[in-house]
């Protein structure tokens, strides 16, 4: 009995258990319905158009709070700057008239965005109730109409495709100026860039217009509309207005250009005034140098006050011809030797004679490294005697160079500071990058190739050292730039920038100007160089006497054909006269005493082309390299002188999302 009574308990036992666990159950299903999903019930937008263009948008967005995302009130974002495919901007106003809560005044505040603005809505102290709330924003945008040939348009993201919330139903009301007569309207719904129509049109007359969704919008979703109506309605930004518009929407751009303007204005301005040239006079071909010029002294003339190494083998020549050194070339070594007596010579040349032979035992100098302090002696005091004597024929304008480099320099702080201020954190880092790196290589490398494009030897090699070490950076530095921004536009400042800094390197030769008296030297000097690269032949050269070829002249002008690089020329001129000199007997005694300064396996008699080269150029190197000590760098150088969108979506060519307006939002 006992067991059969325990029996019948358990099945009453297991429905008592069964009954409370589905109480339970349906408790939690009851609570859960109960405390609903935070989402928008309604967004409503009323957007009046005002004559100027502006427009004055009341938003009425009524949420349903739960106490999960929204908790003291919601995040309203608007963008206020939009990226054209180019990379010009356009940034348009947004100010915030008013915000409500149920009708009261609500605490808000407007946080900057990258490309917009926040409204954080609520009060940080206070926490809202469960249940409905009315949210009204009114705030005044500006530069939303978009102008076109025939029509005036307004393409407007009503509600924006960034909320993180459903909405339930959006309502849109546009009202237009009076007068205006709607010709067109379009709407469109979904996520970012979709084409769906889950909306319509609840009423329409003249200059108003109400448009309202279908379907409920789930999160990242929204409604566009766009209507257009008849020209002149609303007044369009004048040419002034645009200007300033441009100007503050891209200011990096603006900046950088401005600076590059202001550079370039300011050397223009002071080469028109100081640095240009006095106008060449008529080039009369003579056979001379200038009264009391060296060979080198030409030759610093020439190059407008430069010198180089050149110009010392010009003077090392010349005291070879004049019987002052004797020059050896053996084993691959080039050395000088002292001769006494000789012809008369000039201040710089006498100085190069006593820095190679500074004692009286000292008879040879071999023109090595290791004789860097004689040698470097001698070039340096040429130079001094050079510079003492014929800087005066030349306007460096130096001072007002330096004037330019600063300028520069302010330049390229206007694009970075522009970089610095208009584009977002990581972007303008790279952009800075790439753009300040390459600056100090590309100035130093654009005084080389400026020499090399006005040089008229060794521009190879200077061509080289400002490619490779200018050019080069610089085009890495606008690959660097061009991988992280946008457009075309957003490359302008990183341009601006390094063209500044070469026109300035450039400027620091064009500054330079003769004065009158250096320009009659500079014409003297032209007409010799004509004369040289001629040898005396043609019609012209013929009429004026010009002195009969022998091996005597070719001698003694070769320190100036040396010196205005046509020494090839000059030695191709008396080929024949020098071949014919060697072959009698008798003369080549004479010639060969004539030309005992050169000594080495160079024949001139034979191929006075390469003799002549060899000497020019073997010298010119063997200088370069010997007159620095050993471990450094050589000084050589060839010259060192010195928004609305395009097309309507009222037309249907629009989407979701697009157009102005937009964001979104969430809760806080």
């Amino acid at each position: 009995m006992a067991a059969a009574a325990a029996a019948g308990k358990s099945p009453r036992i297991v429905r008592m258990i069964r009954k409370f666990l589905y109480s339970l159950l349906f408790c939690a299903v009851l609570s859960s319905a109960a405390q609903g999903v935070e989402q928008i019930k309604l967004f409503e937008s009323e957007v009046e158009v005002q004559t100027n263009g502006d427009l004055i948008v009341t938003e009425n967005i009524t949420v349903n709070v739960e106490l999960r995302e929204i908790r003291r009130g919601i995040l309203r974002d608007f963008p206020t700057t939009y990226a054209l495919r180019d990379g010009r901007r356009v940034v348009i106003g947004f100010d915030v008239l008013s915000v409500q809560r149920n009708g009261w005044d609500e605490k808000y505040s407007v946080e900057n965005l990258y490309n917009g603005k926040r409204i954080r809505i609520g009060d940080p102290s206070q926490m809202l109730s469960r249940g409905e709330v009315k949210y009204t924003i009114k705030y005044r945008t500006t530069r939303q109409i978009g102008f076109f040939s025939d029509l005036d348009e307004l393409y407007w993201n009503v509600t924006g495709t960034g909320w993180t919330f459903d909405i339930e139903q959006v309502t849109a009301i546009i009202r237009l100026p009076a007068g205006a007569k709607i010709q067109a309207r379009s709407f469109y719904t979904g996520e970012q860039g979709e084409k769906k129509q889950d909306a319509y049109v609840v009423g329409e007359n003249e200059n108003v217009i109400v448009f309202r969704t279908s379907k409920r919008l789930p999160r990242a979703n929204g409604l566009t509309v766009a209507i257009a109506w008849q020209k002149g309605i609303v007044s369009p930004p004048g040419a002034y207005l645009r200007a300033v518009y441009f100007f503050f929407d891209n200011i990096a751009v603006s900046l950088s250009v401005l600076g590059f303007a202001m550079v370039f204005f300011y050397f223009f301005y002071q080469w028109f005034r100081y640095g240009r040239d006095p106008a060449k006079g008529t080039i009369i071909p003579v056979f001379e140098p200038p009264a009391g010029m060296s060979a080198a002294a030409m030759r610093y003339v020439d190059k407008y006050a430069s010198y180089d190494n050149k110009t010392f083998t010009a003077a090392i020549v010349e005291l070879g011809v004049k019987g002052h050194l004797k020059i050896t070339e053996k084993d691959n070594v080039t050395s000088v030797e002292r001769r006494d007596g000789g012809k008369a010579i000039y201040d710089g040349e006498d100085a190069i004679k006593r820095h190679f032979f500074p004692k009286e035992k000292h008879k040879t100098l071999e023109l090595k490294k290791e004789n860097h302090v004689r040698i470097g002696g001698a070039n340096d005091a040429l130079k001094a005697n050079l510079t003492r004597l014929y800087d005066d024929l030349f306007r460096h304008n130096y001072g007002k160079w330096g004037w330019g480099l600063f300028l520069t320099f302010v330049a390229v702080v206007l694009a970075l500071f522009g970089i610095a201020v208009q584009f977002r954190s990581g972007v303008a880092t790279d952009v800075v990058i790439g753009t300040m790196l390459p600056i100090i290589p590309l100035l130093l490398a654009s005084f080389a190739l400026n020499n090399g494009f006005t040089s008229r030897s060794d521009n190879g090699f200077l061509f080289s050292i400002g490619i490779i070490f200018g050019i080069i950076p610089a085009a890495l530095g606008l690959w660097y730039v061009w991988r992280s921004v946008d457009g075309i536009y957003e490359m302008i400042p990183t341009i601006c920038a390094f063209a500044a800094t070469m026109l300035c390197a450039f400027y620091l030769e064009w500054m330079e100007a003769p004065t009158p008296e250096g320009r009659k030297a500079l014409d003297h000097i032209e007409g010799l160089r004509e004369y040289l690269n001629t040898g005396g032949e043609g019609p012209r050269l013929e009429a004026l006497n010009a002195p009969a070829r022998t091996p005597e002249l070719f001698e003694r002008m070769l320190p100036y054909a040396i010196a205005l690089d046509v020494e090839n020329t000059w030695a191709e001129k008396f080929k024949n006269v020098l071949a014919a000199a060697a072959a009698g007997a008798a003369t080549a005694v004479a010639t060969g005493a004539a030309m005992s300064w050169y000594s080495g396996k160079h024949d001139w008699s034979k191929d006075s082309g390469s003799f002549t080269s060899a000497v020019s150029s073997s010298i010119t190197t063997v200088v370069a390299s010997s007159s620095v000590a050993p471990g450094t760098s050589s000084n050589y150088s060839g010259s060192s002188s010195s928004y609305s969108s395009s097309s309507g979506g009222s037309s249907g060519g629009g989407s979701s999302g697009g157009g102005g307006g937009g964001g979104g939002g969430s809760g806080w």
